[in-house]
């Protein structure tokens, strides 16, 4: 039989492990793909790749930490949306989001103003191409 204790902190790891799904599968790819869907005629994938997706990964801190990176690439990795996605994943799997509420909010917002742009542009994009034909 489970105590009242047991049972909250099982609760817990439950709802922790929904968020953790939950931001590894959406945060840092809120409506990337669609935007580059919708330009996909105008621009070839293998430059997307190459200018596009590498550098991204690069300056994000998703293979090793933005400190170690100088302060001028500091700031374009600060203004990635995968470095906000892998801040907030590394904090949700390693327990330590709690440490910086602040932080993690300030992730959460431009992740979510980002998703808000994209959808917009591309909803635009793909309302322009169904217009012109």
């Amino acid at each position: 039989m489970l105590s009242a204790g047991d049972r909250g902190e099982r609760n817990f790891r439950r709802i922790q492990t929904r968020w953790r799904r939950f931001f590894s599968r959406r945060s840092s790819s809120f409506r990337v793909p669609d935007l580059l869907m919708s330009m996909a005629g105008k621009i070839r994938f293998s430059a997307i790749f190459r200018f596009g997706i590498t550098p991204l990964f690069l300056f994000s801190g998703t293979f090793f930490p933005i400190s170690s990176l100088p302060e001028a690439l500091q700031v374009v990795a600060w203004a990635t949306p995968l470095f906000h996605g892998v801040a907030l994943t590394r904090g949700l799997s390693l327990g330590t989001i709690a440490d910086e509420p602040l932080a993690a909010v300030v992730h959460v917002v431009y992740l979510t103003t980002l998703a808000v742009v994209g959808a917009r542009l591309t909803i635009r994009n793909i309302e322009r191409r169904l217009v012109r034909g």
